[in-house]
């Protein structure tokens, strides 16, 4: 078979050197769009980083103040639990006094209603004997001597006290 032209042989090495000239336009290319993609994704990156310390900032913040918040109410609460505790301690002691003061009425009411008995158990009401009539005796000596005259007895009997009360209309 018979060689082909040298000239053919040119051309093939002519494309071949264009074909390189291509691949290496291409991978410039590439290098210059990955380093653009790099860069893009270290802005990227950067600007990521930067918003997530924003927000751990915000964050921090917000949980030192709902910390702050919930060391305040701890120590409100804590306050009225002493407080409540003293109110019940007051209130118990108040109970046991109501209790004892009610003991105490409850004694003191009877033997009121016992003196009271005691006091009435000997009386004795007279009607009928005009004011005056004692004629400047004591009034107890003169009901002791009316008694005398009038139920005979041997001795006018002891009257500690005579008292006059006006008649009821």
């Amino acid at each position: 078979m018979p060689k082909p032209p040298k000239a053919n042989e040119t051309g093939e090495s002519s494309l071949t050197s264009g074909n390189t000239a291509v691949l290496q336009a291409i991978d410039a290319l590439k290098s210059e769009l990955l380093s653009k993609i790099d860069d893009k994704a270290e802005m990227q990156k950067n600007e990521l980083a930067k918003q997530i310390r924003s927000l751990r900032d915000e964050v921090k913040a917000s949980i030192e103040q709902a910390n702050n918040r919930v060391s305040m109410l701890e120590e409100r609460m804590a306050s009225l639990e002493e407080g409540t505790n003293t109110c019940s301690d007051g209130v118990t002691e108040l109970e046991q006094q109501v209790a004892e003061l009610k003991h105490q009425i409850l004694s003191l009411t009877e033997k009121t209603e016992d003196l009271e008995a005691r006091s009435r158990r000997d009386n004795l009401r007279i009607f009928g004997i005009k004011e005056g009539r004692e004629g400047g005796a004591k009034v107890s000596t003169f009901i002791a001597e009316l008694l005398q005259h009038v139920l005979n007895l041997a001795t006018p009997p002891v009257i500690d006290r005579a008292h006059r009360y006006p008649l009821p209309l």
